[in-house]
């Protein structure tokens, strides 16, 4: 059996040698025996499954969100006269940008998972009522915001949202993809039996907070459509092994809550048969051990999925301020072992590699 090292070499992966054991650096995935992990040399499951975050892990806005609706505010209301607030244009700007946080906070506060079962219709519903709220809080006259902005406005805005102009991939995941399925596709042209084949596919899946709108942007941006398809499906084409996305306003759940990473589990179910035996204490050995989740929310990502059972990896990239309108990676941290944070935190997508 090919073990991931050797995969990797046939896309030209090349980085320096960690001090291990005499053995693939990777540790022999196929085999299903613990394989050692490049940062601490301590033994571990072998990884089934890897779920991706997607906001500052797989993309970034191109421009800060509350940017990207003054500019679109701009442009509807030029050429209409509209209760526009007497101020300088670097004011306004300052505005929208106070306004839309708190805009994004309280809309999320009082409906949760974008308003499922709290009286919205969907996930457009909140996003209106997000800017109503964002351009009232900036000054903007509320009867003329609902009358003539909001109608020409949000659909400007949704449509922005769910392409290329509102975000860019980082550098690292398509190269991080086509590592991936190199390996997918030597398992499945490998001399092991069909089942023990399929069974040694190294699963992939995004998992996040978030309507369905983020797909269509994913889409635009060139992800592979096995992993952007809501139909529930596994893709064995050349060995891909991408699974579709879980988002918190299709299963009911949201981040950090230890039913949302359950139910991303749950969509791999034919290779998690034991799932249902999970318990709120599970041991290094469980199925959920095998299951690494990647994101860059310490509280929501990391600790939520370690609290799920999963094995949690911190994505800290260096790119400068996060333009998530909210967070809270403050929360949850209180008597956390600083030392075992330190050593699943990596700086890029490729890093991952080395946990499984």
């Amino acid at each position: 059996m090919k073990s991931f090292a050797n995969v990797l070499k046939t896309v030209n992966y090349s980085r320096a040698s960690s001090s291990l054991p005499a053995r693939s650096r990777w540790g022999d995935f196929l085999t299903g025996s613990k394989p050692f992990s490049t940062r601490t040399g301590e033994a571990r499951p072998a990884v089934k499954l890897i779920l991706l975050d997607v906001f500052d892990t797989l993309l970034r806005p191109t421009k800060p969100p509350w940017e990207q609706y003054y500019l679109e505010t701009l442009e509807v209301t030029k050429y209409k006269s509209t209760g526009r607030p007497a101020t300088s244009d670097k004011e306004q700007a300052e505005s929208f940008k106070r306004s839309f946080k708190q805009a994004f906070l309280q809309t999320s506060k009082a409906y949760p998972i974008y308003g499922k079962n709290l009286g919205l219709s969907n996930p457009d519903e909140w996003w209106s009522n997000v800017i109503d709220s964002t351009l009232i809080g900036a000054g903007y006259d509320p009867v003329q915001v609902r009358d003539e902005i909001l109608p020409e406005l949000v659909p400007r805005l949704l449509s922005r949202f769910s392409s290329s102009r509102a975000y860019q991939l980082f550098d690292d995941v398509l190269p991080f993809l086509e590592k991936v399925r190199h390996y997918n596709e030597s398992v499945s042209q490998s001399d092991v039996g069909v089942g023990e084949g399929c069974d040694s596919i190294l699963k992939l899946s995004i998992a996040t907070n978030s309507d369905s709108r983020i797909l269509l942007a994913l889409e635009d941006l060139g992800l592979p459509k096995d992993l952007i398809s809501l139909d529930g499906s596994i893709s064995t084409h050349e060995g891909r092994g991408l699974v579709g996305p879980t988002l918190s306003y299709e299963v009911g759940f949201e981040k950090p809550s230890k039913e949302f990473f359950l139910a991303a589990c749950r969509k791999n179910n034919l290779s998690f048969p034991d799932l249902s035996l999970y318990s709120s204490h599970p041991t290094d050995g469980s199925i959920l051990k095998r299951v690494l989740y990647v994101g860059d929310q310490l509280y929501e990502d990391f600790w939520g999925s370690h609290d799920a059972g999963l094995s949690p990896l911190w994505l800290q990239r260096d790119f400068g301020e996060s333009n998530q309108p909210a967070s809270r990676t403050e929360e949850g941290g209180e008597g956390r072992d600083p030392v075992y944070l330190k050593s699943r935190t990596i700086r890029s997508l490729e890093e991952v590699l080395d946990f499984v």
